[in-house]
């Protein structure tokens, strides 16, 4: 079904969800008709849409009287981001069809195994019922016709449920002070901070590191939700998971928000929050927000990562702390080699190859698979940003960083896919030392005048590295963003920029884009996940015939220096 008409439909429904009444009872119908129902409170996206499909131009007793929110964020969703696919894809493809095959699993189980559900619908897992005392890793068949599961990762999953959990029962919730006031000590929603949010239920998204852990939980995983991605799942088909870099997704999607920065009121609202809160917002027009951002991110992609190799080298099972009952066979066991560097084993063995080149680092054994490299690549940089805002006399920022990882490369290379132990308490020692380096860097500042350091400091790292190719476009992301900033803040004209080449991204230097919802990278295809009650809607798979060999192909010129 096409964007526009979705958005009709859901415009729709929105008109009979300004009934609560309705709301209720419709939901309670369907609730009863499936013989089960979603927990946690969570009502779905057309709760939101009451206000947020109406658009500013529409009149609204919801309705802002300035221009602080757009109102048409759900319509943005619903037109635009590709997080609506992300159950869609696992319906209907030929490519799920030879997974379930290959992993031995029942033709349409996909769409209702916990396994997948945990990214591709977001909800948490205890908010799911069980489809059996036999089968607690499904969910019944019947809850796929519930918008909740298939509108896939949508405004809940971020913000938190709009509707209070059942042990929240009579207490305030967010939804009440979101739009209205609930007496006059209250401050209006905007002036809340993001600890009085979370008190009330709604997930704080202003954090950076909060907005990381979000995203980098499907997009490296999380065993404490249920997010682990298992050399199984690869082998059967499952896309490779590219690295992640904040700023740079973020620009790709649809933005339904924008920075305060941006919004036309921002001098009275900074000026109400500063009386408010004494504090001075930290999203400011005249510093490095998204070279901060994108800093904050390297770091909690680093812990991150550690944090799930940590889970899964738990002494006994690592199936006992996921959130699910597994069957005995689909527990993931260490080593998993999906938490590894692919290509340090897929790979083709021609000769000469810049891969006979590494490790530079001769103590290093090589044969060996160790950790995926991307999530460590920016750290360096952040830590190295640290100590230059602390100062000289402060702690050697830098120099922690890489003990740090020197202990877990050390457990991870010691033998053949790890020690066990020693690998779980490096992990789990560098998640702490990088908890702290997360908020150092949350309360520190960078001005125009950081950001030719910070680029120079970027290329210089990467000096005598032998990049792999997620490395490699984590580099480029980063410069692209440290000198979009430049250019916002008038550091340089757009004419003067450095000039990323080779070295850092291989032979297709271009191509430094996420695979988009059309063109060579992505196969569209019509899928109906909503029974006879709507149209089939089109879906863009990612086209790995199209996409592996750029990352198979991927060469480094050698005889060229990364240069500003």
């Amino acid at each position: 079904m096409h964007g526009w008409c979705r958005s009709i439909c859901r415009s729709l429904c929105a008109v009979v969800l300004a009934w609560p009444c309705l709301s209720l009872n419709a939901q309670e119908a369907i609730d009863a008709a499936a013989g089960t129902t979603i927990g946690r409170g969570f009502g779905g996206i057309d709760n939101c849409g009451i206000c947020h499909s109406s658009g500013n131009e529409q009149p609204n007793q919801f309705k802002p009287i300035d221009d602080y929110v757009l109102l048409n964020e759900s319509q943005i969703w619903t037109r635009d981001d590709k997080h609506q696919d992300a159950f869609a894809v696992l319906v209907g493809s030929p490519r799920i069809a030879r997974m379930e095959k290959l992993l031995g699993w029942q033709p349409g189980q996909a769409a209702r195994d916990k396994r997948c559900l945990s990214c591709h619908v977001g909800l948490p897992l205890d908010a799911l019922p069980n489809e059996s005392p036999d089968h607690p890793h499904l969910i019944p068949a019947a809850l796929l016709s519930d918008s909740r599961i298939w509108q896939g990762v949508s405004c809940e999953v971020c913000h938190g449920s709009n509707n209070p959990p059942e042990d929240h029962a009579g207490k305030t919730w967010w939804v009440d002070v979101h739009w209205r006031k609930v007496n006059s000590d209250v401050p209006p929603w905007r002036f809340l901070s993001p600890a009085e949010k979370l008190q009330a239920g709604f997930t704080d998204v202003r954090t950076p590191s909060t907005q990381a852990r979000l995203c980098l939980s499907c997009h490296i995983g999380d065993a404490e939700q249920g997010r682990v991605l298992t050399h199984d799942m690869y082998a059967a088909g499952h896309p490779p998971l590219p690295g992640f870099e904040l700023v740079t997704f973020a620009q790709q999607e649809p933005l339904h928000w924008r920075r305060l920065q941006a919004k036309q009121m921002f001098e009275s609202f900074d000026a109400t929050w500063k009386e408010r809160t004494g504090k001075a917002l930290l999203d400011r027009p005249d510093q490095l927000y998204q070279t901060k951002l994108l800093l904050i991110n390297a770091l909690v992609s680093q812990q991150q990562a550690w944090k799930l190799i940590a889970a899964l080298t738990e002494p006994g099972e690592p199936a006992d702390s996921l959130p699910m009952s597994l069957p005995a066979d689909a527990r993931p066991h260490w080593p998993e080699l999906a938490v590894m560097e692919c290509y340090q084993c897929h790979h083709d063995l021609h000769e000469p190859s810049w891969r006979q080149q590494r490790p530079a680092d001769a103590t290093l054994p090589i044969g060996r698979p160790g950790q995926r490299e991307w999530p460590r690549i920016l750290a360096e940089l952040a830590a190295q940003a640290l100590d230059s805002a602390q100062g000289d006399g402060a702690p050697d920022i830098t120099q922690t960083w890489k003990e740090v990882t020197k202990k877990v490369d050390a457990a991870m290379l010691s033998r053949p896919f790890g020690h066990r132990e020693q690998l779980h308490d490096a992990c789990t020692a560098g998640v702490t030392v990088l908890d702290g380096m997360i908020q150092s860097l949350e309360q520190a500042t960078w001005q125009a005048d950081d950001a030719s350091r910070l680029l120079n400091q970027l290329a210089s790292n990467q000096q005598q590295r032998r990049l792999e190719f997620d490395s490699a476009r984590q580099i480029a992301w980063a410069a692209q963003v440290i000198s979009g900033e430049m250019i916002r803040l008038k550091v340089t004209e757009p004419s003067q920029q450095p000039q990323l080449i080779q070295p850092f991204t291989g032979n297709d230097v271009a191509w430094l884009s996420l695979p988009s919802r059309s063109g060579v990278d992505t196969i569209a295809r019509k899928v109906n996940v909503m029974g006879s009650r709507m149209k089939d809607f089109e879906v863009h798979d990612i086209d790995l015939s199209k996409t592996l060999p750029r990352i198979l192909e991927y060469e480094i010129q050698n005889d060229q220096q990364a240069k500003q």
